[in-house]
């Protein structure tokens, strides 16, 4: 038996991605507070740039790492190699320097820009949560009809089992839906309603019956209660638990469902 693959929720990526763009925002606050107080604490010298140090990447980039030496005002000399600096500079040359008086050794290269970090993580923060909130959208959109107040038709539909719905797929796994049956008490009619998609399958907890609300005059619209369904925590919905059925479940059969689906899928846009 194959190991079924493991189904993530769109809804707890968009609230992973939520909390790391909050905790992007949240940090550069904490470095932008940390950057304002290294400014104000902080004293201002010339180093001497006594080695560069070149690095080419890969799409033949250069970055120069100047290597510099200066004298804190504890009278001592002090050599440090800067991360990074904006333009090729050559031994021999100065450069602005800031540095703690109690920490020496700590510096920054007044080239580039004290606040670029906060900036950064501001940025890239902001730009997630314009990805999560678009994304929210997006799957909200996408989701099920909910129960609404125009649909005032109650019905007990006769459930016809578990289907596989192969339109819609998340991580490689198909969605489940249950399909119901029911009479149109006006027109006497067979009516198909089918679930929310559901992303385990429900078999064992199927009852024989569901309730169904029905819009009065269109009856292709329409809202399945599953409140009999057990709730699905955090830890299940990460790890994919689900019914032994759902790992027994084969492809063929997958597809058979599948095509059942279909089929009564079209009817009822025929009627």
């Amino acid at each position: 038996m194959s190991k079924r693959p493991v189904f993530i929720s769109p809804k707890i990526i968009l609230a992973l991605f939520l909390i790391f763009g909050i905790y992007l925002m949240i940090n550069g606050f904490f470095v932008l507070s940390e950057n304002r107080k290294f400014a104000e604490e902080s004293i201002e010298t010339q180093g001497l740039i006594v080695d560069v140090i070149t690095i080419t990447t890969d799409n033949k980039t250069k970055y120069y790492h100047p290597v510099v030496r200066y004298t804190a005002n504890n009278g001592k000399i002090y050599e440090a190699h800067l991360y990074e600096s904006v333009e090729k500079n050559s031994i021999g040359d100065s450069i602005a320097l800031l540095y703690l008086a109690e920490d020496p050794e700590n510096i920054h290269n007044t080239e580039v820009d004290l606040y670029l970090d906060s900036i950064l993580m501001w940025s890239f923060g902001a730009l997630v949560l314009l990805i999560v909130f678009g994304a929210g959208k997006v799957v909200k959109k996408g989701a099920p009809t909910r129960l609404k107040s125009s649909y005032t038709v109650d019905v007990m539909a006769q459930v016809t089992g578990v289907l596989c719905n192969r339109a819609y797929s998340m991580n490689g796994r198909y969605a489940y839906v249950i399909g119901a049956v029911y009479t149109d008490p006006k027109t006497g009619e067979e009516q198909f309603v089918r679930s929310k998609d559901l992303w385990y399958d429900p078999t064992e907890y199927l009852p024989e019956q569901v309730h169904v609300k029905v819009h009065p005059e269109k009856p292709k619209k329409f809202w399945m209660d599953t409140s009999f369904l057990p709730k699905r925590n955090i830890f299940s919905r990460l790890f994919g638990a689900s019914s032994q059925t759902d790992q027994k479940l084969g492809m063929k059969e997958m597809q058979q469902q599948a095509d059942l689906f279909s089929g009564l899928a079209s009817m009822n846009k025929k009627d």
